[in-house]
């Protein structure tokens, strides 16, 4: 597995001397805000392990997945890249995906999240 840092914001064109060590030398990347797969799986495992009812289980799964949307993006984080099991396509969609938040918190939208961006598509289908 190899790893990328990525910085989720939009810069102006207007400070040409603006280079990669002025943005990633300065900043403390994170991992990814959102939670590996597998840690994810994990946390609504234990959130649901004492209910019984199954739509219960549900809504409680969809509760945790829905907080963790609507978190905010670091500023500079850490994405795993598994193009040697998966190919280049999901870090490429998750390239896209926080391009699209950066662009809209660039417009002013600073309170727009991945959930914003996932029920944008939702709308859409």
């Amino acid at each position: 597995m190899s790893e990328a840092e990525v910085v989720n914001k939009v810069f102006s064109t207007e400070n040409p001397k603006l280079t990669p060590d002025m943005v990633f030398d300065r900043q403390q990347s994170q991992e990814s805000a959102a939670p590996a797969p597998e840690a994810a799986a994990q946390r609504v495992i234990e959130l649901t392990a004492h209910v019984q009812d199954p739509q219960e289980k549900l809504r409680i799964a969809a509760e945790y997945m829905e907080s963790q949307a609507k978190r905010p993006l670091p500023e500079v984080e850490r994405l795993p890249v598994h193009y040697d099991e998966d190919g280049i396509q999901g870090f490429a969609t998750a390239l896209k995906l926080r391009q699209i938040i950066a662009w809209q918190h660039w417009l002013g939208n600073t309170g727009y999240t991945m959930f914003d961006v996932i029920r944008g598509m939702q709308e859409r289908m």
